[in-house]
C-alpha cells in the first residue's frame, strides 16, 4: 500500500468491533502502521523545513491570506513533486511467520467485512481487498 492510504486503512479497521485475541491481533498492526505515520509525519517535517523560507533567525517564513496562515516556500513546484513521491512511496509490512496470524485476520476483516460502502468509501475498501490479496 502506499503511504497516503495507511491513515484510512487504520481509521477503518479501528472502527471494528473486536474482543480478545483479534482485538489484540488488530491493535498489533495498527501500531506497525502508527509507526509509519509517525515516520511519515517526520518525513513531511523535514520536507517543508528543506523547502521553507527562513527568517534571519532559521525559522520558516509565514504568509497570511484571511484567517489562514501557510508556510511560505522556496519552490513549491519542487516541493509537490518530492511531497507526492513521499505519498506515493510503497509502504510494506513483511509478512513473517510470527505476523501470519495477524495478517490473516486482517485480510479476513477487509475481505469478510459487513459494512456497507458507497461512494468513495467503496472505492477505498475495493482497494484494501486489492492489497491483501496481492
Amino acid at each position: 500500500m502506499c503511504n497516503y492510504e495507511v491513515q484510512e486503512l487504520v481509521d477503518f479497521l479501528m472502527e471494528i468491533s473486536l474482543v480478545g485475541k483479534k482485538s489484540r491481533l488488530r491493535i498489533k498492526f495498527c501500531k506497525i502502521a502508527f509507526q509509519r505515520l509517525e515516520e511519515l509525519e517526520e518525513d513531511k517535517r523535514r520536507l517543508i523545513d528543506d523547502f521553507c523560507e527562513k527568517d534571519e533567525n532559521g525559522k520558516p517564513k509565514t504568509v497570511e491570506e484571511g484567517n489562514n496562515k501557510y508556510i511560505k516556500l522556496r519552490d513549491e513546484e519542487s516541493y509537490k513533486r518530492e511531497y507526492m513521491e513521499l505519498m506515493n512511496e510503497e509502504f510494506i509490512i513483511e509478512e513473517t511467520n510470527e505476523r501470519k496470524e495477524m495478517f490473516d485476520l486482517i485480510r479476513d476483516l477487509i475481505l469478510n467485512t459487513e459494512t456497507e460502502f458507497n461512494g468513495n468509501t467503496a472505492l477505498l475498501h475495493d482497494r484494501w481487498c486489492e492489497i491483501v490479496e496481492s
